[in-house]
């Protein structure tokens, strides 16, 4: 399905959501934003995950049942990948101020599983009067800024960690320069200031993409094709 864009929290919006939300579950907001990272993988960021620009993505929390019906969270192998396997995106450096606060915790040092974080996000929409967006949105975001501004959709979906580009495309193609606005942009450019002088008739087919030589023949009329 199509992402609606527009749909979309604002950056004033995730900021002031971010803060509302408290200390401990900030970073995750921004990795989500800044990253693109899915909610349990936001969860699952060490310090030294971070280095050099670059985050590597190495583990997401989920919560399963243990042995004895409990539901516990633990760290697992990314969506798509296995144990051990780990994806690499860009990390911009304002995110560096938060390394220190990494990983995220609750208030008694213990593990955040998503459904925990959902329940501290909406609470925090709701104290601010916002809409109901998702926690998703703010990955979604990332993906729209990216693409809209010219960012290669394989590499976006590659740091999305998206299990093929197909899914990226379907979902965010439609943002991409690589579609009607890139279109736009290189016809403009290459007929545009030809169409506001007006097209010259071309002496013989194909001549107007062949520059004229030095003492090249006279222009051939062209045949009647009527």
């Amino acid at each position: 399905m199509q992402v609606d864009e527009r749909a979309l929290p604002s950056f004033e919006e995730i900021s002031v959501v971010a803060k509302k939300i408290g200390p401990r579950l900030e970073p995750a907001v921004w990795l989500m934003t800044c990253c693109g990272l899915r909610i349990g993988e936001s969860l699952g960021v060490f310090p030294e995950d971070i280095l050099d620009g670059t985050l590597r993505c190495r583990r997401q929390v989920v919560r399963i049942k243990d042995a004895a019906g409990k539901y516990v969270a633990l760290y697992a192998p990314l969506k798509h990948r296995k144990e051990g396997e780990w994806r690499d995106m860009p990390a911009p450096v304002t995110l560096e101020p938060l390394v220190e606060r990494l990983p995220v915790r609750n208030q008694v040092g213990g593990m955040i599983y998503p459904d925990l974080f959902r329940k501290s996000w909406d609470r925090a929409l709701t104290r601010l009067g916002l809409p109901d967006y998702n926690p998703h949105d703010l990955r979604h975001k990332w993906a729209t800024v990216t693409l809209s501004n010219g960012v290669p959709i394989h590499e976006v979906s590659r740091w999305m960690g998206h299990s093929s580009i197909k899914i990226t495309v379907d979902r965010y193609g439609h943002l991409t320069l690589d579609g009607s606005e890139r279109c736009r942009q290189v016809i403009e450019a290459t007929l545009g200031a030809h169409m506001l002088n007006g097209f010259p008739a071309p002496v013989e087919p194909g001549a107007e993409l062949v520059p004229a030589q030095p003492g090249s023949r006279g222009s051939r009329p062209l045949p009647n094709r009527s």
